[in-house]
């Protein structure tokens, strides 16, 4: 329930045009809230670009979604 309710503010700042940092392990849901997302492995940047789009990269499916 904590969890919703963070995402859910989350999403009102960011209807509002706030900026949030967000980090999270749950790829799926942090990429659908996201602009502008960077994906790290090892504390590095590996991939970076619309939220939608990485959601959509086949290295992100297949790395983070199991899919």
């Amino acid at each position: 329930a904590i969890v919703q309710n963070m995402l859910a503010i989350i999403r009102t700042l960011n209807q509002d045009g706030l900026t949030c940092m967000l980090v999270e392990q749950n790829v799926a849901v942090s990429l659908k809230l996201a602009r502008h997302a960077y994906v790290l492995e090892n504390g590095r940047v590996m991939l970076k670009g619309g939220g939608e789009e990485l959601l959509a990269d086949d290295r992100v499916r297949q790395a983070y979604l199991g899919l």
